[in-house]
């Protein structure tokens, strides 16, 4: 339990931090890349206003980011069009790295774009137009894209790295943070299981003192509700105690491939004469030698508390199924019935919990059973959802488990 506690308190930590980073890094990038198209673009409005060079009024000095060295270090080529998109000038000797050739080709395919700036590789362009001539200048951002990825890709090592060393502090702190919790879940269990254990003794004392009461006088009308809370608070404490354990998940280690099939018809089996005697009727499409891996005491428990509460609270019907469709197997169990609404749908699993319907009846239950079926398929890592069905102008209340 407290290594179960610490690992999710871990995880959600650090989810979170490395959201965290994940929006911090996303922004350092955005505006290094950002800062580097602004110094692009600058060095390209100057050179556009000064025919693709730069002239003697060029003052670094009092230009915002500019170091003096700039002219001599940025380098730059251009290529000019006539109003016909013939190439009438090209000049690369700012430039080592690209020829004549290439320059002309990255300036068509910036010239068949839509936009007016942008990157050709790692050279930044802008195109400048008047009626007679396109002058296309593109400056190399390579170094400065060069620069800013290093940055970025340091930054995403040192934040792993972080993460990491902040994970493991995380793991560290967690036990002194969770060990209270955990200590108050063990308590509580221990209540209950205890308490379980405590009340079968005055149970059973009630329950014999009644029998041998109306052995002495005879059946009566107080005798039987005495009896009938016997054996209500007799069944609660069993679940209360059953749910105990299976919260300590001992018993899931225990698991082993088995026939569900067989495991299904033999529970259905022992409850045919009791759906018999309530004038009910109960109807199987269980597929054969349906095999599963899972723990067959929990399973057994988990069909048994299906059908109790199926027989419970049905009109007349009850159905079962068991199929394999595709890769995936499906048990659904059904009951005709007037004692569930959509809205309690969402509270069906909940413990202790009744609809209003089920309240107001006559039909005895603790609220138990359903949240021991949700702690055992969860156990099992399977899915469970409840459902209310239409047939024929009949509501049917519907469980399916796909294991």
């Amino acid at each position: 339990m407290l290594k179960k506690l610490r690992i999710r308190v871990t995880i959600i930590c650090m989810s979170i931090l490395t959201v965290i980073f994940i929006c911090i890094l996303s922004v350092m990038h955005t505006l290094n890349f950002k800062q580097v198209n602004v110094y692009a673009d600058n060095i390209l409005e100057i050179l556009a206003m000064n025919g693709g060079r730069f002239d003697d009024s060029f003052k670094p000095d009092i230009e915002p980011g500019f170091s003096p060295e700039v002219k001599y270090e940025t380098r730059f080529f251009y290529v000019v069009f006539d109003g016909d998109d013939n190439v009438r000038q090209v000049n690369v000797k700012n430039i080592a790295s690209v020829t004549t050739d290439e320059a002309i080709e990255m300036a068509t395919n910036a010239l068949d774009g839509d936009d007016e700036r942008g990157y050709e590789d790692s050279f930044r362009f802008l195109i400048k137009k008047n009626p007679f001539e396109t002058q296309i200048i593109f400056v190399d951002c390579s170094r400065q894209i060069s620069i800013a990825r290093v940055f970025i890709n340091t930054s995403i090592i040192v934040t792993l790295f972080a993460l990491v060393g902040i994970g493991f502090i995380v793991w560290l702190l967690t036990l002194r943070a969770v060990k209270p919790i955990a200590l108050s879940y063990e308590k509580q269990k221990k209540f209950i299981t205890d308490a379980g254990h405590e009340l079968r003794t005055p149970l059973t004392i009630i329950s014999a003192n009644a029998e041998i009461m109306e052995l002495e006088n005879g059946e009566n009308e107080c005798l039987d509700v005495i009896k009938k809370q016997v054996n209500r608070m007799t069944e609660m404490t069993k679940n209360l105690v059953k749910l105990s354990k299976i919260d300590e998940k001992e018993n899931v280690k225990e698991k082993i491939d088995f026939n569900f099939s067989d495991v299904l018809i033999d529970v259905v089996s022992n409850f045919n004469r009791y759906i018999l005697e309530q004038n009910k009727s109960i109807n199987c499409d269980i597929d054969d030698d349906i095999l599963v891996n899972g723990n067959v005491s929990l399973v057994r428990n988990l069909i048994h508390l299906l059908l109790d509460n199926a027989v419970k609270y049905s009109l007349s019907t009850i159905n079962v199924k068991l199929k394999k469709v595709k890769n995936k197997i499906i048990f659904e169990l059904s009951n005709d019935s007037n004692y569930i609404n959509e809205e309690d749908l969402n509270s069906i699993f909940n413990r202790f919990y009744r609809s209003a319907e089920a309240r107001g009846s006559d039909i005895e239950g603790s609220g138990i059973g359903l949240s021991i079926v949700k702690e055992i398929t969860m156990l099992h890592k399977w899915d469970i959802k409840a459902y209310v069905e239409d047939q024929n102008n009949q509501d049917y209340f519907v469980i399916k488990i796909i294991l």
